[in-house]
């Protein structure tokens, strides 16, 4: 994912490189456990066969994934005009090669293609030709891409990264949706970190959202700012469409999936059609940048 937006959202787009006018995240709020009663079998588990069970329930597969392809149609960005408003994308993540290729479209026109591999962030425009990714946009966009959805719960099984179960929590509960689930979190060695909401009965991945990285104590966007649901919302308290409730159940993330980007005070952001494929085989120079 990678749209151009602030901090945290600029990686979650695979849209341009133009800047969105998008509001600041609304202040971070704490998420306390719902109630007592409200609890999850789940919250047994170890941290580890809790992600096993959020794995399987999610639809990743038995043999583990190792390639990633998903095809995007992100709408209702705000700030966007009504002809830029509806963006295409493509991605292939290689999680066990750590790399990954986004490339972008407005309409028809290519707008921009990065790939990044362990040695190298490099960034094509059809104006500009080749130009190195900035060091913290890369970061981003590993993180976002390699640590976020289906991606974030393979790779969280990796050697290395720290697991931790945070028990029940509410994301979320405004008149058009209510976000409450059993939280998992993962931090991984270079201290960049995600938590999962998963369904609490099943282990269905409902929503995650970045963690704050060591050090980023005072990072208003890369904790609280964003959450990636996944499934489909109305505009929310701020916005012009009529709220529809109750909300419909979040969608394992697979092919023809529905992926909503909110803020945390739930108001929406933008709305993305997903087509994805697991494990499919990669093209030939995948990973080379155009020229």
């Amino acid at each position: 994912m990678n749209i151009t937006l602030p901090a945290t959202l600029l990686a979650l787009s695979l849209v341009g490189p133009a800047a969105l006018a998008a509001p600041g995240p609304a202040p971070a709020q704490s998420h306390p456990p719902v109630s007592a009663a409200a609890t999850s079998p789940l919250e047994r588990l170890s941290a580890a066969a809790l992600l096993t069970r959020a794995q399987a329930a999610s639809g990743l597969p038995a043999e583990g994934l190792r390639v990633l392809h998903e095809r995007t149609q992100t709408s209702g960005l705000r700030g966007s005009s009504p002809t830029s408003s509806l963006q295409l994308s493509e991605a292939w993540l290689d999680l066990s090669g750590q790399r990954l290729r986004l490339t972008n479209w407005r309409g028809d026109t290519l707008d921009s293609v990065q790939v990044l591999t362990p040695g190298r962030a490099q960034l094509y425009t059809p104006q500009g030709g080749v130009v190195p990714v900035p060091r913290q946009r890369a970061a981003e966009l590993r993180q976002t891409n390699l640590h976020a959805g289906l991606a974030g719960l393979s790779s969280a099984a990796q050697p290395g990264v720290r697991l931790q179960v945070a028990g029940m929590q509410t994301w979320l509960d405004t008149e058009t949706l209510t976000l409450r689930g059993l939280a998992l979190e993962a931090t991984w060695p270079d201290s960049s970190a995600q938590r999962f909401l998963l369904d609490p009965q099943t282990g269905r991945l409902l929503a995650d959202r970045p963690g704050k990285k060591k050090g980023d104590a005072n990072c208003k966007d890369c904790d609280e700012g964003l959450i990636i649901y996944y499934g489909e919302v109305s505009a929310g308290r701020r916005g012009n469409e009529t709220a529809k409730a109750p909300a419909p159940a979040a969608q394992t993330p697979r092919t023809g999936s529905v992926r909503t980007l909110l803020w945390s005070d739930g108001d929406v952001l933008a709305r993305q059609q997903v087509v994805l494929e697991l494990n499919p085989a990669l093209p030939a120079a995948t990973f080379e940048v155009p020229r």
